[in-house]
């Protein structure tokens, strides 16, 4: 399947292009800022941190987060598809893959508590227990997930 996936004229075009692939590197770069950026703001809020910023104002940035994590999804395939055989069998891309998934499922949960709870916790002063412990999550998968990208290029 790799291999087949590496023979598609999106692989093609991309492992073939001079400007492609660096572009798309870019592309995916901007993508983590906002996605990670804007979710390690969000998780720092839930634990405590930026407490001048109340929780009813972080919907707007969860939002662009999200958009974040598309352009990082949509780059993402283009780039594995010119390299599949050598992504699939490489751990750091796995555990990468793992961590971003559990990234955007605990800012999925984040995001649905912000939507019922913002306002509950602008007047209790802080979240709730479980959100801070999920946000504790993502930010620890956000940080494993970068380290493991990182690390692609060396195994």
């Amino acid at each position: 399947m790799a291999a087949w996936l590496e023979g598609t004229p999106l692989a093609l075009w991309v492992s073939e292009s001079d400007f492609v692939y660096p572009l798309l590197l870019s592309v995916h770069i901007v993508g983590l800022a906002t996605f990670a950026g804007l979710q390690t703001m969000i998780a720092l809020r839930l634990l405590g941190g930026l407490a001048t910023m109340p929780f009813a104002g972080l919907r707007g940035p969860m939002r662009l987060a999200w958009s974040g994590l598309i352009l990082n999804a949509i780059s993402g395939v283009a780039l594995f598809a010119s390299q599949a055989t050598v992504f699939v069998g490489n751990t750091p891309f796995l555990i990468k893959l793992a961590m971003i998934t559990v990234a955007a499922l605990s800012a999925a949960v984040i995001h649905k508590r912000l939507k019922h709870d913002a306002v509950h916790w602008d007047t209790a002063g802080r979240a709730g227990n479980r959100s801070r412990a999920i946000a504790t999550l993502t930010l620890a998968a956000i940080a494993a997930a970068i380290i493991a990208g990182r690390l692609i290029a060396y195994f």
